[in-house]
């Protein structure tokens, strides 16, 4: 999340022994600590978010022109980053996690922004989507404070930093949103990020904070969520099979050796369904259902068993996961179904 200035993109001068380059997409060139192409459906997700993302931003990069992304969770060692934390240098990215560093990365044509506006986009398109974390009456001074030039990013939130950018956007739109920030240098004083809040958006800094606090939601989804088409009933059930090997469709490998796979379900009719998994060929995590919006509370089965839900009308994600040390290992699918209860007639 630190932008590095001392190190060139290339790595040189540096005498850290970076992994290889493992597999190459239309969009990133992907660096792994297991030494090898992630599973499944991983590279072909980074590439569409980036995709998606240059839709999003408004921010295209030239055609041939690819991101190089070095994903080393549990190695971070390896990276030129100071502290050990996740940072960007141009179309460079050293990082845990795979989509944060993505926004820094499209977004480096506008250089080093002030801090909170900075990581409020990586945050509100990259990870989380951005919420409130604190009470809305101390927004009113916390987001004025975190706006100040040269604000030590380890004093921010980072989800109120993608709430605010969020909100910005959907009250101002991207292109005065980009202009405000494309000018918000990282040293930029409170004089003048006032100025710039009036002259690029329109209104004060004081306006633009009281609207926040009295119109924004207490959270923004990610963007990405639940992108891909829900799985259709089947009869009144619904029913689905999430693969778990490294050529399952769907796969993602979120860190090394932890696969994932989801599906998305839509719920018309409020109500009590039975949630159930089948057994398991080798140890996996739990099935997991939960609604595609902020803070979703999950609720969890275990391979084998069920559990009865309460489900609103909605979209929701059915994730299984397991953690292995051979991706090459033969494992039966997760079978899941959910069915409606009868409503009770007393």
């Amino acid at each position: 999340m630190v932008l590095l200035s001392t190190f060139a993109a290339s790595c040189a001068g540096t005498s850290k022994n970076l992994p290889p380059i493992a597999a190459e997409g239309e969009w990133i060139r992907l660096s792994t600590t297991v030494g090898r192409e992630p599973c499944g459906d991983s590279l072909e997700r980074m590439d569409g978010r980036v995709s998606e993302l240059m839709t999003e931003l408004e921010q295209p990069i030239r055609p041939g022109e690819k991101i190089t992304f070095y994903w080393l969770p549990g190695r971070m060692d390896l990276s030129p980053c100071p502290g050990g934390a996740d940072c960007t240098e141009g179309r460079v990215v050293y990082s845990r996690t795979m989509f944060h560093e993505l926004v820094h990365a499209l977004l480096s044509d506008l250089g080093k922004r002030q801090t909170f506006l900075y990581e409020g986009m990586a945050e509100a398109f990259g990870r989380a989507g951005g919420r409130l974390t604190v009470e809305r009456g101390n927004a009113e001074s916390e987001i004025p404070t975190s706006l100040s030039g040269a604000v030590d990013p380890a004093t921010i939130s980072y989800p109120l930093a993608g709430w605010f950018v969020r909100f910005l956007i959907e009250a101002y739109g991207m292109k005065a949103v980009k202009r405000l920030y494309s000018q918000a240098e990282l040293d930029s004083g409170t004089d003048e990020l006032r100025w710039l809040f009036e002259n690029e958006l329109g209104a004060s800094l004081e306006e633009v904070r009281d609207r926040l606090v009295e119109e924004a939601p207490d959270c923004y989804p990610r963007t990405d969520l639940c992108a891909a088409d829900p799985v259709p009933w089947d009869d009144g059930v619904w029913r689905n099979r999430l693969g778990l090997e490294c050529d399952s469709p769907g796969v993602l490998e979120i860190a090394p050796w932890a696969l994932r796979n989801q599906s998305v379900l839509q719920i018309d009719e409020p109500g009590d369904y039975l949630f159930s998994a089948s057994e398991a060929s080798v140890p996996v995590e739990p099935v997991v259902i939960m609604k595609c919006a902020c803070d979703a509370e999950p609720r969890v089965v275990d391979a084998g068993g069920e559990l009865v839900v309460q489900l609103n009308s909605g979209l929701y994600r059915v994730l299984a996961g397991r953690l292995t040390s051979d991706v090459g290992a033969h494992v039966a699918p997760v079978e899941v179904s959910i069915r409606p209860l009868p409503t009770s007639t007393d």
